[in-house]
């Protein structure tokens, strides 16, 4: 069996979640027999949520797609980030009229909904998510798979929902309790908040830190809230964010108070 995994945005130094599952799964599909052929454009960390990266790597992405479908490969397994981009296997298939190769989806993420949007902080942000994570564009694309890989029963209502008629399997995130179990902790008085991930503004921290401060006074020792970063600058990037949204609270905050001073 020979395989090819091609996926939009494989961050080159492995700090990404959908990357690091990627490699993993490679890893496992190669331990058991199976021939795995990576095609696929690199990003840095700092340009995975530029809208011109997805562009460019995008029409990458589609040549890769192509070639596996007209190659050797016995199958293409795409695997995708945002919904959207499943339109680029329909023009990968278009280019391609003559294979009948199939093609293999995996969708790391759902589609966004339109209760999702209400936390957009522009209407600019609200039509992109809307555009790229929404399920209008990403439909046009996925008639082109044979089946599709999903992780959740969620994403598979989604699927059903927006009318795919293909196989859908669930292969839920997990872990190997073989190998990773919980070492018996003493009870400690002092509850903790621990936040593993990248530490990016879209991962809306800020939400995670006002639920924090909301639980002062709840308990005796208010709970900690824990970081994990892969890097240093990571680090520094999130604490200057959120010290420019502190200082636009505050300005805020002053002015609505001489507005009130106006009213008296």
């Amino acid at each position: 069996m020979h395989v090819q995994f091609t996926y939009p945005t494989y961050v080159r130094d492995g700090a990404e979640g959908i990357t690091v599952n990627i490699t993993c799964l490679k890893s496992a599909l190669e331990r058991s027999g199976v021939a795995v052929t990576a095609r696929w454009p690199t990003v840095r960390l700092t340009d995975l949520n530029s809208k011109l990266t997805h562009a460019i790597k995008g029409l990458a992405t589609v040549r890769h797609l192509r070639a596996g479908l007209v190659g050797s490969p016995d199958v293409v397994h795409f695997h995708t980030a945002i919904p959207s981009h499943s339109v680029l296997a329909r023009i990968a298939r278009g280019l391609a009229p003559r294979s009948t190769r199939p093609m293999i989806g995996q969708l790391w993420n759902a589609f966004v909904e339109e209760t999702d949007l209400a936390s957009s902080h522009s209407l600019m942000e609200t039509l992109s998510h809307r555009l790229l994570n929404g399920p209008a564009l990403a439909g046009l694309g996925l008639g082109s798979f044979k089946a599709i890989i999903v992780s959740s029963s969620y994403q598979e209502r989604q699927l059903r929902r927006v009318g795919y008629r293909g196989p859908v399997h669930l292969i839920p995130n997990g872990v190997d309790t073989s190998l990773f179990s919980p070492v018996p902790l003493a009870p400690d008085p002092v509850k903790r908040i621990l936040y593993v991930g990248r530490l990016s503004e879209e991962k809306n921290l800020d939400t995670l830190l006002e639920a924090a401060g909301a639980l002062v006074g709840r308990f005796e020792i208010p709970p900690p809230v824990l970081f994990s970063g892969r890097a240093m600058w990571e680090v520094r990037r999130v604490l200057t964010w959120f010290e420019e949204r502190a200082e636009r609270a505050a300005r805020e905050a002053e002015r609505t108070a001489r507005r009130l001073d106006g009213l008296r």
